[in-house]
């Protein structure tokens, strides 16, 4: 066996020494993923992950930023799945998708599939290889590697900081990326975590979430101290949260201050697709937005209008401005005309990309094989997930005497600014 700690060293394998506090991490797991029932996450506890993309190779390709795929370990909190043999509990859970039978058979005779064991009050972790006829327990957290594919992102993309100091972080995250860490749909160096951990922000913890399309104000805690009294101020609704959008406009005035409080619900519509929300009856929750004031229009037929929120609920703004008749103009989710994004994994003459991907090939790994047929021809290429016009503006917290304004985004914009103090 061996002790480790978080983060994990650069080969996959966990370092020899150092503590961690075990309430750090699970409290960590709950923030980053939303839940503890993910089947498996990064192991970072702040803003890290990707230890294993170090400052690895990166192409940047008409207008697309690509990061060679590296080695990432992840741990499995096995949970529901009590009971399963651990290699076909891999075989299911990520072999199907990501990984064959083969590279875990590999991966499991070279001692890199290891046990945790919580030791010393939870101040420190001890590792202990498993084969693959382990039957799983319940309380059982596995850690294993996957060769992870970065999602591709726009090239340029950079959150903006627009609040630093000793206890708290505020920046503005650009649309298409996603808030955590995480290594199922390919984001880790290129979420918003971990792009802040490449411009030096170590531990750090988001208090709030905002959809992966939007763009907008993410407000960090630099401590477990300081990520709780922003988690409680959210949990209170004693925040003040000012967004714009830009919808689908009638022809006459659209009415100022209006409260839509519609209960809504989350479905899960198709399998394998992210949940929705849609506008409930009594078995909803409580769900209230309001429709401050119409900001300009332009000639497409669209407006720009304030939206203030009253609870937090999953796409609440999105479906709520549709069930009002205000759809945002381009979110095809919810009543908008849904724009395709572009096509990517589309060499230059020079054939860079085929060469890096080549480079860091993994046998046994499916996302390779996968891209390989794509740069032949034989699979049609991805496409980059579309942004949407909902921006987050504005982020108040009276009772910490926080303020924060986020710089509009050029759908937002025409010759004339809108003003930051409205008007």
């Amino acid at each position: 066996s061996r002790t480790s700690s978080l983060p994990p060293a650069q080969d996959g394998h966990a370092a020899a020494t150092g503590q961690v506090s075990l309430s750090a991490i699970m409290l960590s797991s709950i923030v980053q993923t939303g839940s503890l029932d993910r089947p498996f996450s990064s192991l970072a506890v702040g803003a890290g992950g990707g230890a294993g993309a170090g400052d690895g190779q990166v192409l940047r390709i008409a207008g697309a930023r690509y990061m060679q795929p590296y080695f990432e370990e992840v741990r499995l909190k096995v949970g529901k799945y009590a009971g399963s043999r651990l290699a076909d509990l891999l075989g299911v859970i990520v072999g199907s998708e990501r990984m064959s039978a083969e590279f875990y058979a590999d991966e499991f005779a070279s001692d890199r599939v290891l046990l945790e064991h919580v030791l010393r009050g939870g101040k420190e972790i001890d590792l202990e290889p498993v084969g693959r006829d382990h039957i799983a327990q319940e309380g059982d957290r596995i850690r294993f590697r996957i060769h992870l594919h970065e999602r591709v992102v726009v090239d340029g993309l950079e959150p903006i900081v627009l609040h630093d100091d000793a206890e708290y972080l505020a920046v503005s995250k650009p649309a298409g990326v996603e808030i955590t860490c995480n290594p199922q749909t390919g984001s880790v160096r290129h979420a918003l975590m971990g792009m802040l951990q490449d411009m030096g922000y170590g531990e750090i913890y988001p208090a709030h979430r905002i959809d992966k399309p939007v763009s907008g104000i993410v407000c960090l805690g630099k401590n477990l101290k300081a990520l709780s009294r922003l988690m409680r101020c959210v949990k209170r609704h004693a925040i003040e949260k000012t967004y714009i959008a830009r919808v689908l406009a009638p022809s006459g005035p659209m009415p100022g201050g209006l409260l839509i409080d519609v209960p809504l619900k989350v479905v899960q519509e198709v399998e394998g697709r992210s949940p929705t929300a849609r506008v409930a009856g009594t078995d909803g929750k409580v769900a209230r937005t309001v429709l401050e004031r119409e900001l300009r229009r332009f000639d497409d037929g669209t407006a720009l209008v304030e939206v203030s929120i009253q609870t937090g609920r999953l796409h609440q703004i999105r479906c709520h401005l549709q069930h009002a008749g205000y759809p945002i103009a381009n979110d095809g989710e919810y009543g908008g005309q849904g724009e395709l994004g572009r096509e990517v994994y589309v060499d230059n003459d020079s054939g860079d990309l085929r060469s890096m991907l080549g480079a860091h090939h993994c046998k046994g790994c499916r996302s390779c094989k996968y891209f390989h047929f794509v740069l032949d021809g034989s699979e049609r290429p991805p496409r980059l997930d579309p942004p949407i016009w909902l921006h987050s503006w504005k982020y108040k917290f009276p009772s910490l005497g926080l303020d924060f304004e986020s710089p509009l985004p050029a759908w937002a914009q025409s010759s004339a600014q809108v003003e930051s103090s409205g008007g």
